[in-house]
């Protein structure tokens, strides 16, 4: 194969790769995933900077809830303030709970200090207004139940003291 087609072909192999998830976006009408008889969009309020990565992390399963691994899904994209809204296909009606937080330096962490708690902007559905070691939520506590159909709740963020 001649240079050229190479580079044609490597080029058109990055756009594709680039485009894949814009395209299953549009195929969802903005949501993330394959369409299920479930959707999930998630309102981020309190938002005071367009920095960083807005990060949503969808639990279904009590027993894994905050643990490593645990989640179903982990959507982030920019961070647009006074807020924003993300947009998830749930794999069926059920039970489930949302963590956000703003990843402001865009490191896929979230940055939490053992003694005085979070160090970037978060929030829980049902809103619990402390995280902390000694004190974090129950999936009981922040869950929310999901219909078939379109599901709105809303999440503000709260800030490091």
């Amino acid at each position: 194969m001649p240079i050229a087609s190479l580079r044609r072909a490597l080029a058109a192999a990055a756009a594709l790769a680039f485009l894949a998830p814009v395209a299953a976006r549009a195929q969802g009408a903005g949501c993330d995933g394959q369409p299920t008889a479930v959707k999930i969009i998630v309102k981020v309020e309190n938002v005071h900077a367009s920095e960083g990565l807005m990060a949503a992390t969808f639990y279904n399963d009590a027993s894994k809830f905050l643990q490593k691994g645990g989640s179903i899904r982990v959507l982030r994209e920019p961070a647009h303030a006074p807020g924003q809204s993300i947009c998830f296909w749930a794999p069926a009606p059920g039970d489930y709970a949302v963590v956000i937080y703003q990843d402001v330096d865009s490191n896929h962490k979230f940055a939490f200090n053992l003694f005085t708690g979070p160090k970037e902007p978060w929030g829980l559905t049902h809103n619990p207004p402390n995280l902390s070691l000694l004190h974090r939520p129950t999936f009981n506590e922040v869950k929310f139940a999901a219909h078939p159909g379109e599901n709105v709740v809303s999440v503000s963020l709260n800030y490091p003291k």
